[in-house]
């Protein structure tokens, strides 16, 4: 697998995290800050989905409104506003990501949930709880079962 650069899209935080995280080839999202925005960063495999695809997604559910990528990678795009993400990104307090599951007393239980799992979970729970358990792994479906 190979992971691209992270990309930053201008969208309110928590919908970006639960629409953007429902994208095939979305490996994990994070809400942050970055040019005065709340932004939510995307880290996608690029094997599949490129980052054309990537925006062109994002739209659809107005998750983009601007996209920030390392370099020049965000200047090709066609249709959308682009800058340049740099050190100035801020990650938001813990309270403020994967906002869709933070009801979901008993998760907060399982042991070494990836980034990936816990993107994929808070963009599947409120629509399809069973769906977004298919993404633990047997033994962490055991330990929310007991809770």
């Amino acid at each position: 697998m190979r992971i691209s650069h992270n990309i930053t899209m201008h969208c309110i935080r928590w919908t970006g995290e639960y629409q953007l995280g429902k994208i095939d080839g979305v490996i994990h999202t994070q809400a942050g800050w970055f040019d005065g925005r709340e932004v939510t960063r995307v880290v996608f495999d690029r094997t599949k989905l490129t980052l054309e695809q990537l925006a062109g997604k994002s739209a659809k559910v107005s998750c983009a409104d601007k996209i920030y990528a390392p370099g020049n990678k965000a200047k090709a795009l066609k249709g959308f506003s682009t800058g340049k993400l740099t050190s100035k990104y801020r990650i938001a307090k813990p309270s403020d990501q994967k906002r869709q599951i933070a009801k979901w007393k008993a998760l907060q239980n399982v042991p070494n949930l990836t980034p990936m799992q816990l993107t994929k979970i808070n963009a599947l729970a409120p629509v399809d709880k069973k769906l977004a358990l298919e993404w633990l792994s047997p033994r962490q479906r055991s330990v929310l079962e007991e809770n």
